[in-house]
């Protein structure tokens, strides 16, 4: 049903939805989304691409309005022109003439950092903030179970650190953001 929401904002009403279910699923088989932050890059991922998809078939709609509009000028004008003639007036006129051919290239520009950026984003999650399996997920503690400085902190959350993280940033108190006494105390000035 998510992904069913998703196509309807996605797609034009002129679009089959089926058709971005399907580029949404051929990104989901390949990149497996291990929870839901990743589940939402991966969309974002097959919306960036879905919408490129879409300025490629308006881009070709583009020069054809264009080289269809010229037709008659242009066979008034040449006895004999080829297609690459045609179609290089279509592209003068464009950039020329009008503000499509700019604001065209602007999207697909603009779609296509969208693409790169939500890539590089799954790319470093993965890479910085690997999903622990669910086999290695500690027990929630109890409120009978207490820890010492020695041991680390049981937490439920998979990627939740267990122990103090050094080079953390200290508050004034001398502890460390994450609410824990911080080994490297002594090489941070305390701001008073």
């Amino acid at each position: 049903m998510r992904h069913g929401l998703l196509a309807k904002s996605i797609c034009l009403t002129n679009e089959d939805p089926e058709k971005f279910k399907e580029l949404l699923q051929d990104y989901l088989t390949r990149l497996q989304p291990a929870d839901n932050v990743e589940l939402r890059l991966v969309e974002q991922l097959a919306s960036a691409a879905f919408r490129l998809e879409r300025f490629a078939g308006a881009e070709t709609a583009l020069f054809d309005l264009e080289m269809d509009t010229q037709t008659p000028q242009i066979e008034k004008q040449f006895k004999k022109i080829d297609h690459a003639c045609t179609f290089a007036l279509a592209f003068k006129s464009l950039a020329d003439n009008s503000k499509a051919l700019h604001l065209y290239l602007r999207y697909e520009t603009t779609i296509s950092r969208q693409y790169d950026r939500a890539l590089k984003q799954l790319l470093t999650l993965r890479a910085k903030l690997p999903v622990t399996p669910e086999a290695d997920v500690p027990n929630e503690p109890n409120d009978e179970q207490t820890t010492t400085n020695d041991e680390p902190r049981v937490s439920g959350l998979p990627n939740e650190p267990t122990a103090p993280q050094k080079g953390c940033v200290l508050n004034t108190q001398g502890i460390c953001t994450l609410g824990r006494d911080c080994p490297d105390a002594h090489l941070h000035k305390k701001i008073a």
